[in-house]
């Protein structure tokens, strides 16, 4: 037979303690100024600044992938009429060898994407932001050529999109701190 501890029934007393702990400490915690980055209870101004960010055009298939998660983060793909801030992007694309064969020949390729973007205010073409961000993305060689293209296209598509994002929340963290 199991050997279970005993719980404690909690009295009326204990209880009502309890309940009062919780109402007297819910003010102060709903006070604290936490507020949603995003999502039905977000910052209203913060969506319209990201509204008003127009994305340049950035050289290069990967550079077109992530300016398009860019755009469709900001502003779900429609443009913004009268843009306030331009957001530059800077590429860097590397690719190195993970894991080799006694052969040399590499079985296994870590895609390295780096951005530089900075965020100008349209009316003083003043910097407002610029940070640096980068994702890796891990893809496996075979000896089929076509396997291998579409391998890397892969891990450069997934590397622009977590870029895109880690912009895209930045972005919206400095604007929400300006607020």
């Amino acid at each position: 037979m199991l050997n279970r501890p005993k719980l404690k029934a909690l009295t009326c007393s204990a209880a009502l303690r309890l309940a009062f702990i919780g109402l007297a400490v819910a003010p102060v915690l709903s006070g604290c100024g936490f507020q949603p980055l995003y999502g039905h209870y977000s910052n209203a101004q913060v969506a319209q600044q990201l509204a008003a960010v127009k994305v340049t055009r950035i050289p290069g298939r990967v550079g077109q992938k992530l300016r398009n998660e860019v755009i469709f983060g900001l502003y779900r793909g429609d443009y913004p009429e009268a843009p306030s801030y331009r957001l530059d992007v800077v590429l860097r694309e590397s690719q190195s060898p993970v894991l080799k064969q006694i052969t040399g020949q590499a079985t296994q390729m870590l895609y390295h994407l780096e951005a530089d973007y900075k965020l100008i205010d349209l009316a003083t073409e003043k910097v407002l932001f610029k940070a640096t961000t980068q994702s890796q993305a891990a893809y496996d060689r075979v000896d089929a050529g076509f396997a291998n293209l579409r391998a890397k296209i892969d891990a450069e598509n997934r590397a622009a999109t977590v870029i895109a994002q880690n912009i895209k929340n930045r972005i919206a963290a400095f604007f929400s701190s300006r607020s």
